[in-house]
């Protein structure tokens, strides 16, 4: 399996660990040499980050409701179309950053076994 980033496979440290040892192979573009260790501590990162975004979150959606301001914009069409043109713009810069990277890979044979 190719994965564009760690912590866009999971952002969780158990489900990280159960896929390595069930075998599942997967290379991870942005760090392609990263051993086992560093997966770990990677996703050990990346859920300590999911939390610590949570948290601000929930801290941050208080503090409008108490100043009275309406949460979300389902109501707000032209918001919402415009973070969907703006999300598939980032998205497809993204992927025509790594198809180069994917591609190189493929193209050295790369099958790394010990993930």
């Amino acid at each position: 399996m190719i994965i564009a980033k760690l912590d866009r496979l999971a952002r969780n440290v158990a489900f990280i660990s159960g896929l390595m040892e069930s075998g599942v192979e997967f290379i991870a573009v942005d760090m392609p040499q990263a051993n086992r260790l560093t997966i770990h501590i990677l996703a050990a990162v990346a859920e300590n980050e999911r939390e610590m975004i949570a948290t601000r979150t929930k801290v941050a959606l208080a503090a409008a409701k108490d100043r009275g301001q309406k949460l979300g914009f389902a109501n707000n069409s032209v918001a919402l179309a415009n973070s969907i043109v703006t999300n598939q713009l980032n998205a497809d810069q993204f992927a025509e950053n790594t198809l180069p990277i994917i591609e190189r890979d493929q193209g050295n044979g790369y099958h790394n076994t010990q993930r």
